[in-house]
């Protein structure tokens, strides 16, 4: 009886916690999405890579540092706030930027990666474990099915 309790409860806490990422995930989105469509679009070029400690990861991460001219006419540097996938830039090359009209600090690399890869990791594992919770109910749901035969 004990072992069944602890097997519904794992089962219980696995049924919600694929919606609940699924949630957080367009929860994160929400300032990602509303940035994206206010923000201005330009031509950025990396000029290196800084190395910054990241506590959460426990090592060094290398974040891409670029240069791009806003509509003040200004040049702008900023580091990346990410370090997802920075090997895909080498020193020299174009990338889009956005940024915010009148926050040209608040600038960011236009590629799904740097925008969006916190919040697609997030909605994978809760897609993943959503489906497998619905295909635990379905397979229990047809077990558990009787056949009356007259």
């Amino acid at each position: 009886m004990f072992a069944r309790l602890i097997a519904y409860f794992f089962i219980g806490v696995l049924y919600a916690v694929g919606p609940i990422l699924l949630i957080v995930a367009i929860g994160a989105s929400i300032p990602t999405f509303t940035f994206v469509h206010a923000a201005n679009p330009a031509e950025g070029t990396i000029i290196g890579f800084d190395r910054i400690y990241m506590p959460r990861r426990s090592k060094d991460v290398y974040l891409p540092v670029f240069r791009f001219n806003a509509n003040d006419g200004k040049t702008h540097m900023i580091m990346a706030d990410s370090g997802v996938n920075w090997v895909e830039f080498k020193r020299g090359d174009r990338v889009p930027i956005l940024y915010l009209k009148d926050r040209p600090e608040s600038a960011r690399i236009a590629t799904i990666p740097q925008l969006w890869m916190p919040q697609l990791i997030l909605a994978f594992f809760g897609v993943l474990l959503t489906l497998f919770s619905v295909w635990i109910l379905m397979r229990r749901r047809s077990s558990t099915r009787v056949v009356v035969t007259i």
